[in-house]
């Protein structure tokens, strides 16, 4: 199902067969149509690295990999191979299949051997273990199995598995229809644990609890996890530590601390467990503190007060901590010693991942080599690997795809706050359609989602970004206050006061982009997506600055919002409460109190699946503007959760976004 109102369509003229195409074809056909304007390009592939893991000793790096083609119905084989760590050479192509995927990559303890999960499209997951005499499959299962991780005697792995799993894992991917009794029989990922020996398949944590994270002790006998009670979507935001017992299964609870917490971690001597912790509004988007806590229960202990920055992922090294983060425009490598401040070893304005949705980077025990996916707005994702204070890019199979624009860091001073973002400068492809105005050009803002997540570099190399950079736009993606890359303070700063001080931040950036580049202010237009989609509706009942507005997966009116969605655990820090016990506060961030004063067109799409903006959301606002004669559209996407995954509705999205942008800021 879409819902798409009759603005949009007035502003071109359709004859009897496009109407024809609209009916029986779909919207996709119509925007490929309109997309002529927007400058329709060959077709261009880009390589992908979608995983990576990297061995204890820190001479080989397994990856999964593929190709993907610009307008193709899907991306190519996907396919696992073995590395040098140090040359990037393939040693080994482990397995390709073209229907299948791979994830949770994890070589054993001797290097010997790689365990990794295959999951076909009817709903199969298998864990393998590949090595020098072949492949063995240990565990196959109905449902979804993520994240093996060897015990530390090699005898046994242990993985996440969701038997009969009804949805993708995570608040990211569609949720289930909302028919029969709600709440009954949801989702569990749970500890498993395969015996190589025996193949036997072992549930070791309850079937009550959604285990988000684990790591083994190092004497085998337990498994320390994050873990919570009830819908694993919603609850990560209220995760315990736990630590289960391998033989019996008995579980204790070790911390449960007021504040969200990723990747728990096991000291080599198994007397400590570390954390990252802190304000975090989005599952994935991990930034905060690094904590410590005894294994056998006690206090917190923070090693890392008032960083000026946020860890994204930590590994032990001995005695020591290693740990990424980010800073304002720098990735980064800590060093953490016992009783010491973090000491930088390693920084530079890329993005570093280890997988599609999980920022950070792989160590080796003795701490002195690492490895990470590398993207960047001069580089296409590549393998970067070597030692700690000075990796390098290991593999060059995207040297030959450029991106779009030039990216330049700004920051710029607003009430106290030094603020950060990314000011891209338009390549012109041939003539511009966008012709400036006086030697000026338009500018489209992004806000990025969160709030606590960030504008991190990457290669601009398709979709509307791109095309509108050919054009000849400017594209703005400030990091307001909010935001990971400044401390804790700095996200924090918007507790209870929801929207106001980020859009000052924005606005503030957008006067100072203008006193650098040639931006005509009266062409300014702004996109978000799910936080960025609230900002956006947000801004148009603030502001008249913007000319023209596209929110994604928006947020208009947060009481509402409170009892619609799949995670309402993640306000309670952020507005002080839930909405009924903080009503005002929901009340006076929400857009939908202010539609009035709303004068800018907005167009707006949602998945119709979104458990974390349901379209419920957007629909209340278009019903508004609709009502009060604003120019508005509207697209609800079939079967699509919070990020669009199927590849025309991803076409069809950015041939919606070109040619709304192009009708008004032309």
């Amino acid at each position: 199902m879409k819902i798409v109102t009759d603005a949009f369509f007035a502003a071109k003229k359709f004859t009897r067969e496009s109407a024809r195409r609209i009916r029986y074809r779909g919207w996709l056909p119509l925007m490929l149509c309109l997309a002529g304007a927007a400058g329709a390009a060959e077709p261009a592939s880009i390589h992908r690295f979608d995983e990576i893991a990297l061995s204890r000793q820190g001479d080989q790096v397994a990856s999964v990999e593929g190709s993907e083609v610009v307008g193709a119905n899907s991306p190519g084989p996907a396919r696992i191979l073995v590395r040098s760590a140090k040359a990037g050479t393939a040693v080994r192509v482990v397995e390709e299949c073209a229907a299948c995927s791979y994830g949770g990559l994890a070589f054993s303890p001797a290097g010997d051997q790689l365990a990794y999960v295959r999951s076909d499209r009817n709903g199969h997951a298998s864990l393998i273990v590949s090595g020098s005499s072949g492949q063995t499959a240990l565990a196959n299962m109905d449902g979804l199995a993520a994240a093996p991780k060897w015990a530390p005697d090699a005898k046994s792995i242990a993985l996440l598995v969701t038997l009969g799993a009804r949805k993708g894992s995570g608040p990211l991917e569609a949720g289930v229809p909302l028919v029969g009794e709600i709440g009954e029989n949801e989702d569990r990922q749970r500890i498993a644990i395969v015996s190589l020996q025996t193949h036997d398949l072992k549930l070791l944590s309850p079937p009550d609890l959604f285990v988000f994270d684990y790591d083994w002790l190092p004497d085998d006998s337990g498994i320390v996890a994050s873990a919570a009670e009830g819908n694993g979507d919603d609850n990560w935001y209220i995760a315990k530590l736990l630590m289960f017992n391998v033989a019996s299964g008995a579980s204790t609870v070790i911390a449960a601390p007021r504040m969200q917490i990723s990747f728990p971690r096991i000291s080599p001597d198994g007397k400590e467990v570390a954390f990252i912790g802190g304000l975090m509004s989005d599952y994935g988007c991990v930034g905060g503190e690094i904590y410590t806590v005894p294994t056998a229960g006690g206090e917190l202990k923070n090693l890392t007060p008032a960083f000026d920055g946020s860890f994204t992922g930590i590994t032990w090294a001995g005695k020591s901590l290693l740990a990424t983060a980010v800073r304002r425009d720098q990735s980064l490598v800590s060093r953490i010693e016992p009783g010491q401040r973090p000491r930088d070893v390693w920084s530079g304005p890329i993005s570093m991942t280890t997988e599609k949705e999980w920022t950070g980077a792989f160590f080796s025990a003795r701490g002195d080599r690492m490895a990470t996916i590398s993207d960047g707005f001069d580089h296409g994702a590549e393998i970067m690997a070597g030692e700690v204070t000075h990796p390098l890019l290991i593999t060059h199979d995207n040297d030959s795809v450029k991106g779009a624009g030039t990216a330049k860091s700004i920051t710029w001073t607003n009430e106290g706050f030094n603020v950060q973002g990314w000011l891209i400068s338009p390549t012109f492809a041939g003539t511009p359609t966008a012709a400036s105005t006086e030697g000026k050009h338009p500018m489209v803002v992004n806000i990025h989602g969160g709030p606590a997540c960030y504008a991190a570099p990457a290669l601009i190399w398709n979709g509307w970004k791109k095309t509108l950079l050919e054009k000849g736009y400017y594209l703005f993606l400030p990091n307001y206050r909010g935001s990971l890359g400044q401390g804790e303070e700095f996200k924090r700063s918007i507790v209870m006061k929801f929207g106001k001080g980020e859009l000052r931040d924005i606005l503030a950036g957008v006067d100072a982009v203008e006193r650098i580049a040639p931006v005509d202010d009266a062409r300014v237009g702004v996109t978000g997506h799910s936080n960025g989609g609230y900002m956006t509706m947000w801004a148009v009942t603030q502001t008249q600055r913007f000319k023209v507005a596209l929110a994604a997966a928006g947020l208009s009116n947060w009481t509402s919002y409170y009892g619609q969605n799949g995670i309402d655990k993640w306000l309670l820090p952020y507005f002080g409460g839930s909405a009924y016990d903080q009503p005002e506060v929901y009340r006076a961030a929400s857009p939908i109190e202010f539609v009035k004063q709303v004068k800018t067109p907005t167009l707006m799409y949602v998945g119709e699946r979104d458990i974390e903006c349901p379209p419920a959301q957007s629909l209340e606002f278009w019903h508004a503007l609709k009502e009060l004669g604003v120019p508005t559209s509207l697209v609800i996407y079939e079967n699509e959760g919070h990020m669009i995954r199927n590849p025309e509705h991803l076409r069809d999205v950015d041939s919606l976004t070109v040619n709304w942008f192009e009708k008004y800021l032309h």
